[in-house]
């Protein structure tokens, strides 16, 4: 399942069009990854990446998700609260 994740930051990158985005973990860490520009989603004020669920908790709600690219640290999947995924759908009709 595909799902936005929101950004806890969005910079312009080291080449063309491409952004570094910084997701935010469960842990309160920051992974940062590149992400080509037209890849980030504008929704309420927010900005969204476009992520793979792997994993949701069914108690805590909480998601693991899987990052488009690797992030800067190695990382390819993150812990995130269920209050900072949005599914795409809910864009669409906002739109």
């Amino acid at each position: 399942m595909v799902v936005l994740v929101e950004c806890a930051s969005v910079k312009a990158g080291l080449v063309g069009d491409e952004v570094t985005v910084g997701v935010k973990t469960l842990k309160g860490n920051v992974e940062y990854l590149r992400s080509a520009s037209d890849a980030i989603v504008d929704s309420g004020g927010k900005q969204y990446l476009e992520v793979a669920v792997v994993h949701q908790e069914q108690d805590s709600r909480n998601i693991l998700i899987e990052f488009p690219l690797e992030a800067d640290s190695g990382a390819n999947r993150a812990w995130v609260g269920a209050s900072s995924v949005i599914a795409q759908r809910a864009i669409r009709a906002a739109g």
